[in-house]
């Protein structure tokens, strides 16, 4: 095969098929200076060669060749790249070899040869400008799709304030869900997940309220919520090329063993797999806001209502995602720091709560801000939104507080940590001391904030509790003047957030170990630091206190909720059983 990249007037490739080296050649000295050519001896080449450097705007092949012929090498062709344009040449003029290429391999122009340049000349152009013609139209339709699918999910988002929400957050996971399982028409799938809850309109508030907080319907409220599949596929039906998609929805909470709505005798793999793949992806999300993934895809696992091959796909997308799934942390944001993106932790309404903008889970669209902002000028909404953003360094908490009436000694710890010299050796010795993998933060970057005097300090402090953005690690000095010392300080500093991990420095003529546990008593949260100290005590200390307190603060999270850690127990409790079956047999 050669390819000539000389200057061209057409940028589209162009693909000749012969088993001819000599009319290759030819082909190439005639076409080579105004068109992108590539050259195959035969149809097994061709086909490789499409699928190594495609795509190709258009393909010449001869009828007659060894092997593949013409005939059966533009078909598979009109199979696997469709949008390529395929010209036939031949030297038999037969009218059923023409038939045959025509009916077979639905081919753009039949050429005889010998032939003029001319001829083919115009052929090429004519190709090359149906490709253009053929590709545009496609990407403008599929643009125009996609943007008025989101136009529409976005009004309904507007309008329904937190009924429609899901899908958005749906979509991803159903597209790495049709990804991995090879699926076809992967766009039909996506849009059918965008569009699944439109039948909601027809919903009223209370029940598909219920139907989110995982509550038992009555027998009146079931028939309602399954209607809404049926709405949703009789509305998009309506629309040209979404057939399949209408189906998708409609099958949507149909079980995999046939029960379930629609009420019909399909059942296994008669189910259309978006239908299938929309169904685990949507119930699996429901789970993980109440257990962890692991202990989601047990109780999927343990129901026939899903595809097996679905949830396995979905194993393998956690277990790959696994500590690189990016983790969201809770802030409280003003109401001018909103930003796309961000998802509400809460409701968000107007202050008098007569009016609900966005519903807690929803994430926050331009349009979603901008409907914000405008009730907001009528009549106010709260100033501090909770939000769900991107946690930074993970879930690890890395704000320190340094209270010292020294301003050097600001500068000195700031510098330390902002040039972050916890070197490799110390990240591995704070993994091997708390079990965590060395690598979660093989570059920590501390948030420093600083107080000249303890009631500076308790003020910040206090802050941070507020705003749910507390401090994990405190440097306290034992004397500042005027004001509390650094023990009047750290007692103040307790009431406020017992959770802190606390180090005092002091002189060793300043106040003896004993002194301080008198006044303090004896506590894991807190160290004394002898002054002067170095650049690797501070790292140390950093380092490993923030990660103390991470560790207690997810224990504390555990054991807050005991219905996930039922979950995940039984989860670990059901793999060590599987293994010992596994074992036995």
């Amino acid at each position: 095969m050669q390819t000539r990249n000389t200057q061209t007037v057409f940028s589209e490739k162009v693909l000749f098929v012969d088993d001819d080296p000599c009319l290759l050649e030819a082909m190439d000295i005639q076409f080579g200076r105004n068109f992108t050519l590539a050259f195959a001896e035969g149809g097994k080449q061709a086909l490789e060669i499409i699928e190594d450097e495609g795509p190709f705007a258009v393909v010449v092949s001869d009828r007659r060749m060894p092997g593949m012929d013409g005939v059966e090498l533009l078909s598979e062709i009109r199979e696997t790249a469709p949008d390529t344009v395929r010209v036939m040449l031949t030297g038999d003029a037969h009218l059923q070899a023409a038939m045959d290429a025509v009916n077979q391999g639905e081919i753009f122009r039949f050429l005889t040869k010998p032939g003029s340049h001319e001829d083919m000349r115009m052929t090429l152009e004519a190709g090359i400008q149906q490709h253009r013609l053929v590709t545009s139209q496609k990407v403008l339709l599929g643009q125009t799709l996609q943007g008025s699918v989101k136009i529409l999910t976005d009004m309904l988002s507007l309008i329904g304030t937190g009924e429609f929400a899901n899908t958005a957050g749906l979509k991803p996971l159903v597209t790495s869900l049709a990804d991995e399982m090879n699926a076809s028409a992967v766009w039909e799938i996506e849009i059918a997940a965008l569009l699944s809850s439109i039948g909601f309109v027809t919903v009223p508030p209370r029940v598909l309220r219920k139907v989110q907080s995982m509550e038992s319907l009555s027998s009146d409220e079931q028939d309602i919520y399954e209607q809404h599949a049926k709405v949703g596929r009789d509305l998009i039906a309506n629309i040209p090329r979404l057939e399949n998609v209408a189906e998708i929805v409609l099958y949507q909470q149909k079980n995999y063993d046939g029960s379930g709505f629609p009420v019909d005798q399909r059942s296994g793999q008669e189910i259309p797999l978006g239908s299938r793949i929309i169904r685990v992806a949507t119930d699996y999300n429901a789970w993980i806001a109440r257990c962890s993934p692991k202990a989601a895809i047990a109780r999927l696992r343990n129901s026939r209502s899903y595809d097996s091959a679905v949830i396995d796909a979905l194993t393998t997308i956690v277990d790959t995602l696994g500590s690189n799934e990016t983790k969201v942390c809770a802030r409280k944001v003003c109401l001018t720091e909103l930003a796309p993106g961000m998802t509400a932790a809460s409701d968000i309404r107007t202050i008098d709560g007569s009016t609900l903008l966005v519903r807690k889970g929803q994430t926050l669209s331009p349009m979603l801000l901008q409907r914000i902002r405008n009730y907001h000028l009528q009549t106010p909404v709260n100033n501090v939104i909770d939000v769900l953003v991107p946690c930074v360094n993970g879930e690890r908490n890395v704000r320190i507080l340094i209270i010292d009436d020294t301003p050097i000694i600001h500068d000195d710890i700031k510098g330390i940590l902002a040039s972050n010299e916890a070197s490799a050796e110390l990240q591995s010795a704070v993994a091997a001391m708390f079990g965590q993998s060395s690598q979660r933060d093989s570059q920590i970057r501390y948030e420093v904030d600083s107080a000249m005097q303890g009631q500076e300090g308790l003020a910040k402090v206090v802050e941070a509790v507020k705003s749910e953005r507390p401090y994990a690690v405190v440097f306290v000095d034992m004397w500042m003047s005027p004001g509390w010392d650094g023990i009047e300080t750290i007692e103040h500093l307790r009431q406020e957030d017992p959770e802190l991990e606390i180090v005092i420095w002091a002189v060793d003529s300043d106040s003896s170990w004993s002194e301080i546990i008198e006044r303090l008593g004896h506590s894991d949260k807190l160290l004394i630091l002898n002054k002067p100290f170095d650049t690797a005590e501070i790292s140390q200390l950093a380092a490993a206190l923030s990660e103390k307190w991470e560790l207690a603060k997810q224990t504390r999270l555990k054991m807050s909720d005991p219905e996930r850690m039922v979950d995940d127990r039984m989860v670990s409790l059901q793999e060590v059983n599987d293994g010992l079956q596994t074992e036995n047999e």
